[in-house]
This record gives structure tokens, C-alpha cells and sequence, in this order.
């Protein structure tokens, strides 16, 4: 038994010790950092529980997986929000700002989920939308369908929904990221990624929220294409815009499209974080970031930013409704003058992604 646990406790300590650093290092120095940060809150989990089990036949040992357990607290303190479960308030209060952050999966347009036909969760979504009462909805993924019924899903938004204000980046055909506002839009705009190649930006939009000018910014950092295990020659149209990817994405795995795209996230959250140091306004940003709070580039972004769940939600606060309820890579960070008053993340199966809803405050 003894030596059983032995074992257990080197493989664990050989895993767990560096993911406890993943934030620290760059992707690029060490391949192996993306699939442990992305594995932290696993690793965590699986050594609490061994924890237990050690403290009732050694003593030594468990003090040993404790002290283990610690070197962990600064990821830990990115990925798991303490604060006590409550009730999210529907009723909006006026001075607070709602903000939905969503990828839509296309608009809920990929029949990806078997349980409901597309009309059914397009449906869902729309009646979604609407119960939130969110001032502005950042939607990412975002495909701006014109359906045979002469259904024009930006203009049922606009106008049946109640969001008569827009921006919609269309950074490929009819595809992008799109913030939607009941209050009127001073400014907007997109800020392409370096390389324009790829078919994504970050868009922002400015309102005056009660007297006080206030950014939006709406992004989705490069997709990962975990979907399929191999990709098939006959997507080449859909992936385009990623020309010089082109190669290696139709002969690599999933692991090895998990390190690359990591990063190429690493570069791309550089150049937020530049774009964050030019603002003299107080700004929201809402983005599907495609890595977890243990990676790199959260790092990066959360270094001078606040994040919504860390302030007001509870647990590990997954986002992503595939393979780990761990997985929390869609975000709301703030400027830290504006102050998360709730936030709610409902669990929510009509993408692939759960909606975020946060209530946003410019005074303390």
C-alpha cells in the first residue's frame, strides 16, 4: 500500500509542481506548459483527493501533498472564485450596467446538438436574449444570417429585441463578433490582430453610461479546431483565411493544434494588453479567449484588469460545455474603476459555449 502511494505521489508531484507555474511560462519555451495549464484544475482536484486518502495512513506524506497542494495558490486564485453560491437577481438595478458575453456558435446555426432541432435552439436563444434585460450583448462567433423567410437575424436584434444600436465587425463574410446596445453608440470600430490573415479582431463600441464614457471591447482569439480529430481536405474552404496554417493543420491532432494555437493566443493577448495600456476611459472586455485562467495569456490580460467571476462568482466557473466543466475561457474583464456587482454564468445547452451575464457598476 505503502509503495503504491509512493508511486502515486511522484507522478502526481511531476505533474502538478510545474502546472503550478503554467501563468509564468511562455508557450513558446515549453509545448508541454499549454496541456498542463489546461489540466490545473484536474490535477488540483485529483491531488485534494489524495490528500484525503493519505491523511489516514500517513502522516508524513500528507503534509508532504499539502505543502504540494500550496505552491498551486496563484493559479488557484485565477481559476477558483470564493465566494458563497447566491441567487442572481433578475431585476436589473438602474444604476448597474448588464453585459451579456456569449459565443453563439454561429448563431446556434451548426446542428451541433442532437437533443433539439436548429429552429428549436435558434428559438431558445432568441427568447434567451430577451429575458436577460442585458443592456449590451457581446456576442462572439457571430454569423449574420439572412434566412428564406426573410429572417435577418442583426435586424430582429435591432429591432424586435430592442437593441437599436450595433457594431458588427464581419471580419469574414458575414462573420465576426457583434456588440449590441440599448444605449446609444458614440464610437465604434475593430482593431485587426497583426497578422491579417486570420479572420478575427477586437471590436469596441463607446456609450455614455450616467454621465460616464465607457469602452466596449468584443474579441475571440483564435480558434483551436478541436472539433474534428483530423481535419479533412475538404474544409480547406472554411479555413481560408488561415492560408499559411494550411499544412500543418490538416496533418496534426488535437494536442498538437492545442500547443499551437496557444501561442499564437500568447501574441494576440500581447496586443491587448497594449491596447488596454492606450485607454483613458473606463472599459469592459468580453472575449471567448480559447485558454484557461492558468495559461499564459489570461495572465497577461488579468495582470492589470479585474475579472467579473473572480469578483462575484463561486467554484471554477467552467464556460466551455465539452470535455472538462473546468474549462472557464470565456471572459468579462474590467478596468479596475468598474466595480462587478453580479454574475451569472446559466448552464445553458444551445452552443458550445455558456452565456455570461454580468452587472457592472462605475461607482463603488
Amino acid at each position: 500500500m505503502k509503495k503504491i502511494l509512493s508511486i502515486i505521489t511522484i507522478v502526481l508531484a511531476v505533474c502538478y509542481i510545474p502546472a503550478c507555474f503554467s501563468h509564468y511560462i511562455h508557450p513558446k519555451s515549453w509545448n508541454g506548459i499549454s496541456y498542463l495549464a489546461l489540466g490545473f484544475a484536474v490535477l488540483q482536484i485529483l491531488l485534494l483527493i489524495f490528500i484525503l486518502v493519505t491523511g489516514f495512513v500517513s502522516s508524513k506524506k500528507w503534509l508532504l501533498l499539502l505543502s504540494l497542494f500550496l505552491l498551486g495558490y496563484e493559479n488557484t486564485k485565477s481559476s477558483f472564485a470564493f465566494h458563497f453560491p447566491h441567487t442572481f437577481k433578475e431585476q436589473k438595478h438602474i444604476q448597474y450596467l448588464r453585459v451579456l458575453s456569449w459565443n453563439i456558435d454561429n448563431f446556434i446555426f451548426k446542428a451541433i446538438w442532437r437533443e433539439k432541432t436548429w429552429n428549436e435552439r435558434h428559438e431558445l436563444a432568441i427568447a434567451f436574449l430577451k429575458s436577460t434585460k442585458a443592456d449590451v450583448l457581446c456576442l462572439q462567433d457571430f454569423t449574420h444570417l439572412r434566412l428564406g423567410n426573410n429572417h435577418d437575424n442583426i435586424a430582429f436584434i435591432r429591432d424586435s429585441l430592442g437593441y437599436p444600436y450595433y457594431y458588427f465587425s464581419e471580419d469574414g463574410k458575414d462573420y465576426g463578433t457583434a456588440i449590441f446596445s440599448k444605449i446609444k453608440i458614440q464610437d465604434s470600430g475593430h482593431i485587426r490582430f497583426t497578422d491579417k490573415q486570420y479572420a478575427e479582431s477586437i471590436a469596441y463600441a463607446d456609450i455614455i453610461f450616467h454621465n460616464q464614457n465607457l469602452r466596449l471591447f468584443n474579441t475571440h482569439l483564435r480558434s483551436m479546431l478541436l472539433g474534428p480529430k483530423k481535419i479533412a481536405s475538404n474544409n480547406i474552404g472554411y479555413l481560408d483565411y488561415m492560408k499559411e496554417d494550411t499544412a500543418f493543420l490538416l496533418h496534426s491532432s488535437r494536442i498538437e493544434r492545442l500547443a499551437y494555437f496557444d501561442k499564437i493566443h500568447t501574441l494576440q493577448a500581447n496586443e491587448i494588453v497594449q491596447i488596454f495600456k492606450k485607454q483613458k476611459k473606463p472599459f469592459v472586455f468580453c472575449a471567448d479567449l480559447n485558454s484557461v485562467p492558468a495559461g499564459y495569456p489570461y495572465a497577461l490580460l488579468a495582470a492589470d484588469t479585474k475579472d467579473a467571476f473572480l469578483e462575484k462568482g463561486f467554484g471554477w466557473g467552467g464556460t466551455y460545455s465539452r470535455i472538462l466543466p473546468t474549462l472557464r475561457i470565456d471572459v468579462v474583464l474590467t478596468s479596475p474603476s468598474v466595480y462587478t456587482m453580479q454574475y451569472n454564468s446559466p448552464r445553458l445547452r444551445l452552443s458550445d459555449h455558456y452565456p455570461i451575464i454580468a452587472d457592472l457598476s462605475l461607482e463603488q
